[in-house]
């Protein structure tokens, strides 16, 4: 198997796709020949090197899912639903929004593309995303290209390992404390 270093090189691997297979949820170790190439005389220098490698247990369900917080805690569902901000081209857009979200929520916006999805003006999903943004249920991300990224609040919702989002949601709910309060994050317990 063969990939692209991130120095420019390449990175062979005796690995048949066996490796993940038989050591799931174990630490092993397994050589890995990295070959970097100067761009400007051309010499190649090849080196083995042991890699520790982590095997995760892929929990597979089959289907695309993600987590939403319930309760009156700031910012889960009940909350949205309870303060009256969102209106129903904001929660269109949100729900359009939560299918596509990657593993540590993220999400790649192309505006056109939503309103096509939804046959909404772009302009409606522009102002909703302004809203979402406003109410810190989205972060904007980097732009690639003319696709705006996003981070949903893990207050609101995660896709990634429930301990995560857990975690994630927990040190939301803190730092909006601490703003709400007006203090440092370290003040608040």
């Amino acid at each position: 198997m063969k990939r692209k270093a991130a120095n420019g090189g390449l990175v062979s691997s005796t690995d048949d796709g066996e490796l993940g297979k038989k050591n799931r949820g174990k630490d092993v170790f397994h050589e890995i020949k990295q070959t970097t190439i100067d761009t400007e005389t051309g010499k190649t220098r090849t080196k083995t090197v042991q890699a520790r490698l982590v095997v995760k247990e892929e929990k597979r369900t089959g289907e695309a899912w993600v987590v939403m917080w319930q309760g009156v805690s700031p910012m889960s569902v009940a909350q949205l639903a309870m303060d009256g901000n969102l209106k129903g081209a904001d929660y269109r857009v949100f729900l359009l929004l939560l299918a596509y979200l990657d593993q540590e929520n993220s999400v790649a916006v192309n505006q056109s593309e939503i309103g096509r999805m939804l046959k909404m003006p772009r302009q409606h999903v522009g102002r909703s995303l302004e809203k979402l943004l406003q109410l810190e249920i989205l972060a904007k991300g980097p732009r690639v290209g003319v696709v705006c990224t996003y981070r949903f609040n893990p207050a609101t919702a995660w896709k990634g390992t429930l301990q995560q989002g857990a975690t994630e949601k927990r040190r939301e709910v803190k730092r909006q404390e601490a703003k709400k309060k007006g203090v440092h994050l370290s003040v608040v317990k």
